[in-house]
C-alpha cells in the first residue's frame, strides 16, 4: 500500500520540485548581481566574491539536480529508484563541495 494518494503525491511533486527550483533562480540571481550588476553599479568586486558568486552557479545546479531527485524520490516511495538516489547522492556531494570551497575562500 503506498505512503500517500496518487494526487497527493503529485501536488507534493510539483510543490517540491517549484520550491527548489526557485531556491536556483535565487542562486542565479546571486551570481548575476556578483557578475553583471555590482560591477555596473561602480562596485569594485573581490576576485574572492567574484569567485563565491561563480560558485552560486554550481549551488543552483546542484538544486536543481536535488529537485530532480526529489520529484523522482516522491513518486516511487515506499520504494526509491535508482535514478532518485543517484540524483541525490551527486547534488549532496556538489553542495558539500560548494560550502567547504567558500568557507575556505572567506576564512
Amino acid at each position: 500500500m503506498p505512503l500517500l494518494s496518487a494526487p497527493t503525491r503529485i501536488w507534493l511533486r510539483l510543490l517540491t520540485a517549484g520550491v527548489l527550483l526557485l531556491i536556483a533562480a535565487n542562486f542565479v540571481a546571486q551570481w548575476w548581481y556578483w557578475e553583471r550588476r555590482a560591477p555596473e553599479l561602480g562596485v569594485l568586486v573581490d576576485q574572492n566574491h567574484l569567485i563565491v558568486g561563480r560558485l552560486s552557479l554550481v549551488w543552483a545546479a546542484a538544486t536543481v539536480v536535488a529537485a530532480i531527485g526529489v520529484f523522482d524520490l516522491i513518486g516511487t516511495l515506499p520504494r526509491p529508484s535508482r535514478r532518485a538516489v543517484i540524483c541525490l547522492a551527486i547534488a549532496c556531494v556538489s553542495i558539500a563541495a560548494c560550502y567547504v570551497t567558500e568557507h575556505l575562500l572567506i576564512s
